[in-house]
């Protein structure tokens, strides 16, 4: 039991948990970031200047630059 709450807390919105991303907000967790690298090594880096990001949003963004092409 404990660990399907976990899992529904903290998955990707995309499986029908973590609704709103509150359980990413409650431990400011970046989301599915798939690169932030750059912004890591940077010096004046702060987890918090990352936008939270759900693999819903990379659908989005990826159907919107295929309708565009």
């Amino acid at each position: 039991m404990k660990q399907a709450t976990m899992e529904g807390a903290y998955s990707d919105p995309l499986y029908g948990g973590n609704k709103d991303l509150e359980g990413w907000k409650m431990k400011e967790y970046p989301g599915a970031q798939m690169s932030y690298g750059q912004q890591i090594d940077s010096e004046e880096f702060v987890q918090t200047d990352l936008d939270m990001v759900s693999l819903i949003d990379y659908q989005s963004q990826s159907t919107e630059e295929l309708s565009e092409m």
